[in-house]
């Protein structure tokens, strides 16, 4: 199973607000093939590098602004990650943060 990390924050602002924070904040963390879908889950791929064949993000909006975010390698086999899926989340939030500063307040 190919390895992942899973991270889950809640934030002080509005669900409008986070959901066009997403989208910006995976396109600014590297990632291409962003898309919605129609439960609140949005979706992104960070492209193939030296340290890894690429990562697939999930994240998903739920009530009370909270979001849970999941980086995991796209090789099935691939069992270590040198950190790349933590640095591909702190990385996110980081970004949600920025939206969040000139649109809303920050995380709680």
């Amino acid at each position: 199973m190919a390895k992942k990390v899973q991270e889950t924050r809640r934030f002080g602002v509005t669900q409008e607000v986070l959901t066009k924070a997403i989208p910006y904040a995976l396109r600014r963390s590297g990632a291409v093939r962003v898309c919605e879908t129609s439960t609140g889950t949005f979706t992104g791929r960070v492209p193939i590098n030296w340290c890894s064949w690429g990562e697939n993000l999930e994240i998903q909006v739920e009530g009370n602004a909270t979001v849970r975010a999941q980086s995991r390698c796209s090789f099935p086999t691939q069992i270590i990650d040198w950190g790349k899926n933590r640095r591909n989340l702190d990385r996110f939030f980081e970004w949600v943060n920025d939206y969040i500063a000139l649109h809303g307040t920050k995380e709680n």
